[in-house]
């Protein structure tokens, strides 16, 4: 009985390392608020091992996480919510300052400078599966890039 536990967490372990080796975030960064602000922008780089979609993010510091994507028109910046990104096999995307980005809204607490917020990232497989991947998002100050 104790070999088949063995085997099974063994398993298991296999199992969630193939999951989470999927989608990759690198470099998770959040700008802190001035007093009275109560929405950051939050960047990174996203790795997919295979195709699928990004579905979206979630915190439990913020009431809604939007991905936003930015565009030139007629000389004039415009940014849009969308509902997915794709993820191509092999390919990365960033979320980075000045183009597409995550908008975090309703901040519930203050932010230091230094602090990692903990953060969800949901995908879909190539499969149709839906999973998440933890990772944790470090706060920058305010203004710097």
């Amino acid at each position: 009985m104790a070999i088949k536990r063995v085997v099974w967490v063994c398993a298991m372990a296999v199992l969630a390392a193939n999951a989470t080796a999927q989608v990759r975030v690198e470099n998770a960064w959040m700008r802190n608020m001035v007093p009275g602000q109560y929405v950051a922008g939050a960047f990174m780089k996203i790795t997919a091992e295979e195709s699928g979609k990004l579905l979206g993010f979630s915190s439990p510091i913020v009431t809604a996480i939007e991905m936003h994507e930015t565009s030139m028109s007629n000389n004039v910046m415009k940014m849009r919510a969308v509902d997915n990104v794709d993820l191509h096999a092999g390919k990365s995307i960033e979320f980075k300052t000045g183009a597409s980005h995550l908008m975090l809204y309703g901040v519930k607490k203050k932010l230091i400078a230094g602090e990692e917020i903990p953060f969800s990232l949901k995908f879909e497989d190539k499969d149709k599966r839906v999973r998440n991947i933890d990772f944790k998002m470090k706060v920058r100050e305010p203004f710097l890039p």
